[in-house]
């Protein structure tokens, strides 16, 4: 389930609602990556959703909750973290709920000011994590998100908690 998100109405010049176009944050060959990140998550709870119908209560064991500021990036940047962020929530759909489980899978994204401007994406699941240390990622779906997001010249590391979350610092 979505519980918040932005979806892309208007055109692409002029954003979500017309005001990034008026405050100066499109540019030629950038891209809103939260109504993209939305899509996305949308694609990917419909596709556990597919998977659960056969469960005896009909309803889907994965909840999803997505919250994303507006934010402007170059599109080659938005390709690549949405391949990550594809990887990550596959990983978090098949791995962390063993059959029978039930949990919640959450995307957020995110700026800050403070020390300096910086945005960040946080991919989390509850379920039942890695333990101390990930497993190999050889031939794995997040070496694949560590790769795309490398060219993206974005940073991934794991966050301590419940389950497994990932943030990943944005260029």
């Amino acid at each position: 389930m979505i519980v918040a998100g932005h979806r892309a109405s208007g055109s692409l010049d002029g954003g979500i609602d017309g005001s990034l176009g008026k405050a100066g944050l499109w540019a030629p060959g950038m891209i809103d990556l939260a109504p993209v990140l939305t899509v996305l998550c949308d694609q990917e709870r419909e596709r556990v959703q597919k998977r659960d119908q056969g469960r005896d209560s009909g309803l889907s064991g994965v909840a999803f909750y997505v919250v994303l500021q507006p934010l402007a990036v170059k599109a080659g940047v938005a390709v690549l973290v949405c391949l990550a962020v594809h990887e990550l929530l596959s990983n978090a759909c098949i791995h962390a709920f063993p059959a029978g489980t039930v949990g919640h899978v959450g995307v957020h994204l995110w700026r800050t000011c403070q020390p300096s401007p910086r945005a960040y994406l946080l991919v989390a699941d509850d379920g039942c994590g890695f333990g101390a240390e990930p497993p190999s990622t050889a031939g794995s779906g997040l070496a694949l998100a560590r790769c795309f997001l490398e060219l993206a010249d974005a940073q991934l590391a794991r966050e301590p908690g419940r389950g497994t979350i990932w943030r990943i610092g944005l260029p």
